[in-house]
C-alpha cells in the first residue's frame, strides 16, 4: 500500500529517515516490490546533515516520524522533495499533519502512514505486485560514517545475508527459537543484513527506538528478553567499562580468573556456581530472563569512531553477559562483513591486548592489489603496505588465496609485518599454522589511511 502511494505520486527515490521501527522495515519491502530506490538515512542527525544527505541521492520523497526535523528548512534546503510521509504514534493521530505550514510554498504532497493505511480497501495488500523479471531491481543507498554514498544492488545484499547464514556452525545458527534484537540502527548496513538474516530465519524480531548510534545495552534490552543482539562495539566496550568497575573487589577477581581459565585453556564457557551466582547482581541486566541471551554479533566499523576490542575484553564480555560472541570488520562499502571470528573461538594469543576478526565470510572475496608505489613480486615487496580490495562471491564457498600462503610458507619464520604510513609496524595478517591455516585480520588504528574496500558487484 505504501509502495503503490509513493508510486501514484510519481516517486522514485525514497529517503527512509526512522529509527528502528516496523515501519522502517515495511518502507524497505515496500520499496524493493514496487522498484523504488530506497535511501537509508541516519537518524537524530543535525538538519543540515539530514537537508545534505538527500541532496546526495536526489530523494524525491521521504518518509519519517513526524516532527523529527522541521518542514520548512528541508523544503527549501532540498526543493526537488514531491512527497512526505509522516509516521505518527497512536496518540497523536487526532491532529491535522496534512497540512502544508503557511509560508513555506512548494508542492509537496504531505499524508501519513497511517491514513494511507486506513484510506485502502480491506483485501489490499495482501498479495504482493507481480514480478516483472525483465525489470533490474533497484539498488538500496546508505551513507558512511563520513557521508560518502554507497550503493548496494539487490545481488549484493543477497549475498551478504547468505554469507551470514552460512558462515557460523549449525548448532549457533539463527531459527525461528531464537527473538533476535538489532541493539543498533538499522541504517548500518551490517545490523540490516543480519536482521533480514534473523527474518530469513523465521526468528521474531524485536525492534525499539533505543537502539539508536551506540545505545546502553541495559537500556535497549528493557521489556524483552532476546537470545540474539547484534551491536556496536562501543556499545559493548561502555558495558564492559561499567561492569569492570563494580566487579572489581579481590574475591570476584579468583572467580573471574578461573572462568577466563575455562574459556582459554578448556574452551568451554564457563557454568554459574555457588561462588559466581554471588554477584549476579552487579551483572549486566540484559533482557527480563538471565541466561536467556546466548549470542551477540558485535562489530567494528571501518572509517567509524567505534571502539576496539580486544581479546581479554572480549573474554570479560563473555563471562559478564553469558553469552558468546562473534567479532566482526565491518565497512560501509560491504553488504555483511568482510571477516568475523567464530563463536567457539575463544583465544588469547599473547598479552591478550589486540584483536583479530576471524576469516573472511563466505559471501566475500579480499585480495591485494599493487599500486603505483607499491609492488610486491616473487623476490621482494618494495613500498609498504599494498592497497586491500574486497569484492563479492557469485559463488558462496569461502576462498582463502594460494598464494598468500606459498608466501607465508617462503617467509618460515616470520610472517608478513607490514610497515604503516605512521612509520609503526602492524602485524595485521598473518597465518597461524598450528590452527588449520586460519587467517586472521589485524587492523591498526590507522586502517582507514591504508587500505579501502571498493564494493564490486556480481556480474
Amino acid at each position: 500500500m505504501i509502495g503503490e502511494n509513493i508510486k501514484q505520486n510519481s516517486g522514485q527515490v525514497v529517503a527512509i529517515y526512522l529509527p528502528n521501527s516496523i515501519e522502517f522495515l515495511a518502507a524497505l519491502f515496500a520499496c524493493s516490490f514496487h522498484g523504488l530506490t530506497a535511501v537509508l538515512v541516519p537518524h537524530n542527525q543535525p538538519i543540515e546533515s539530514v537537508v545534505s544527505l538527500l541532496q546526495k541521492a536526489k530523494a524525491d520523497t521521504i518518509i519519517a516520524d513526524v516532527g523529527s526535523f522541521p518542514f520548512d528548512v528541508v523544503t527549501k534546503g532540498h526543493p526537488a522533495l514531491k512527497q512526505l510521509i509522516w509516521v505518527v504514534d497512536e496518540g497523536n493521530r487526532h491532529m491535522d499533519w496534512d497540512e502544508i505550514p503557511t509560508g513555506t510554498g512548494g508542492a509537496v504532497n504531505i499524508s501519513t502512514w497511517s491514513e494511507i493505511v486506513q484510506e485502502q480497501e480491506s483485501t489490499a495488500g495482501t498479495e504482493l505486485p507481480a514480478i516483472d523479471r525483465l525489470l533490474e531491481p533497484k539498488n538500496v543507498i546508505a551513507f558512511g560514517p563520513s557521508g560518502e554514498l554507497v550503493e548496494y544492488t539487490q545481488a549484493n545484499l543477497v549475498a551478504g545475508i547468505a554469507g551470514q547464514l552460512t558462515s557460523i556452525p549449525n548448532t549457533q545458527r539463527i531459527t525461528n527459537a531464537d527473538l533476535f534484537l538489532p541493539a543498533d540502527a538499522l541504517t548500518s548496513i551490517y545490523t540490516l543484513v543480519l536482521t533480514l538474516a534473523a527474518l530469513f530465519s523465521n526468528a521474531s524480531v524485536a525492534l525499539n527506538s533505543v537502539a539508536s548510534k551506540n545505545p546502553d545495552l541495559v537500556y535497549a534490552t528493557q521489556g524483552i528478553s532476546p537470545t540474539v543482539i547484534v551491536a556496536s562495539s562501543s556499545t559493548l566496550a561502555k558495558c564492559h567499562s561499567e561492569t569492570a568497575v563494580r566487579m572489581n573487589s579481590s574475591v570476584y577477581r579468583l572467580v573471574h580468573w578461573f572462568q577466563r581459565r575455562s574459556l582459554v585453556q578448556q574452551g568451554v564457557m564457563p557454568f554459574a556456581n555457588m561462588f559466581s551466582r554471588f554477584y549476579d547482581s552487579l551483572r549486566p541486566v540484559v533482557g527480563t530472563t538471565p541466561g536467556k541471551l546466548r549470542l551477540i554479533y558485535v562489530s567494528e566499523q571501518i572509517g567509524d569512531d567505534s571502539a576496539t576490542l580486544n581479546e581479554k575484553t572480549l573474554t570479560d564480555l563473555r563471562i559478564y553477559l553469558g553469552s558468546r560472541i562473534i567479532y566482526a570488520l565491518a565497512s560501509p562499502k560491504v553488504a555483511g562483513a568482510i571477516a568475523q571470528t567464530s563463536p567457539f573461538d575463544y583465544r588469547i594469543d599473547g598479552a591478550g591486548e589486540s584483536s583479530h576478526f576471524g576469516p573472511p565470510v563466505s559471501s566475500v572475496e579480499i585480495f591485494f592489489r599493487d599500486t603505483n608505489n607499491n609492488k610486491t613480486t616473487d623476490e621482494s615487496s618494495a613500498g609498504g603496505v599494498s592497497s586491500l580490495f574486497c569484492r563479492y562471491l557469485d559463488i558462496l564457498l569461502t576462498i582463502y588465496s594460494l598464494s598468500l600462503v606459498v608466501l607465508l610458507l617462503l617467509e618460515g619464520r616470520q610472517p608478513w609485518a607490514l610497515r604503516a604510513r605512521s612509520s609503526r609496524t602492524r602485524p595485521w595478517l598473518s597465518c597461524d599454522m598450528q590452527l588449520r591455516w586460519e587467517f586472521k585480520l589485524y587492523v591498526s588504528n590507522y586502517l582507514n589511511e591504508e587500505i579501502y574496500f571498493p564494493c564490486i558487484g556480481i556480474d
